[in-house]
């Protein structure tokens, strides 16, 4: 009796036609018949067109023509990804000597720089900068910066403060004593070698 009354209460927003409101029993009975009415009339009409179907595909195959067949779904395919052509790998280039830090630098040392980072541009040919100096049995080591006085480069267009790929290999040739605002500094003069 309470899902009865449940669903006459869930029922209660539905207007029907002929149907009145009195007692809860009776409204269920009378929508479960209303339902039962609607549901006939769904299934007369679904057996409608289904007769109708048939009908229509003997008409079609007294006068010859085929039976439609239903369009099969395309499936879209995506292209393709291009990828480029594979380059053939280059083989490893053999490591260059980097300048060491022990013993130390030395006069006469040659060691390839790819990166100079530029402290002071002194004229066209002369700038301070640092290098990174590698340990010597050590090679997987980062190393640590090393002041150095570069000569013989062209300095056209470069600014101080500023970092530099050179990629070159040079020659430690002498030391070079320089004036600061707390003092003399001393350190390594590098040229570029041939």
């Amino acid at each position: 009796m309470k899902n009865l009354t449940t669903l006459a209460f869930l029922t209660a927003s539905l207007v029907l036609p002929g149907v009145t409101y009195g007692n809860k029993v009776e409204e269920f009975k009378k929508l479960k018949a209303y339902v039962h009415v609607l549901q006939a009339k769904i299934n007369s009409q679904a057996r409608e067109i289904e007769q109708l179907k048939k009908d229509v595909a003997m008409i079609k195959k007294r006068l010859g023509i085929k039976p439609e067949v239903p369009p099969k779904k395309k499936v879209v395919s995506k292209p393709p990804k291009q990828t480029p052509p594979k380059q053939p790998k280059k083989p490893p280039k053999p490591p260059r000597p980097p300048f060491y830090s022990t013993p130390g630098p030395e006069i006469g040392r040659r060691g390839y720089v790819e990166w100079l980072a530029v402290t002071q541009i002194v004229d066209d040919k002369n700038m301070v900068g640092h290098i990174w100096a590698k340990i010597r049995h050590n090679p997987e080591a980062r190393g640590h910066k090393l002041r150095v006085w570069v000569t013989g480069m062209d300095t056209v267009g470069m600014v101080d403060d500023r970092k530099y790929n050179v990629k070159r290999v040079f020659k430690i040739t002498g030391t070079k004593r320089y004036e600061t605002l707390f003092g003399s500094s001393t350190v390594f003069v590098l040229e570029p070698s041939n």
